[in-house]
């Protein structure tokens, strides 16, 4: 594992729960709001374009279901695994390419 990696994985692992239970309320309530139904596979991106490699959303999934696979440049992009995916949406409410999807 490499070291931005594992320091996404303890960051959003040393959070508090009370922190992180309001956040995630907060984004369910926006997604509710805008009309997003919560129980569709995440979407994390459609192109590459839209996803930066931060891993943030690996380093969050409370089920281990997202992966990070390299393409046929060197680059990792997140992959989930709909089987253990619980459409959380934890994924989605860290990654930093998503923060205009979720006005106030």
């Amino acid at each position: 594992m490499g070291l931005i990696r594992q320091i996404s994985v303890d960051a959003v692992k040393n959070q508090s729960y009370a922190h992180r239970h309001s956040f995630w309320n907060l984004v369910k309530d926006i997604a509710t709001r805008k009309g997003v139904f919560m129980n569709n596979l995440p979407i994390l991106y459609n192109r590459k374009e839209e996803c930066s490699g931060c891993t943030a959303c690996y380093a969050c999934c409370p089920k281990d279901a997202i992966s990070m696979v390299e393409d046929e440049e060197g680059f990792e992009y997140p992959q989930i695994d709909q089987r253990k995916c619980v459409r959380c949406y934890h994924c989605i409410a860290v990654c930093p390419m998503k923060v205009t999807d979720f006005p106030e």
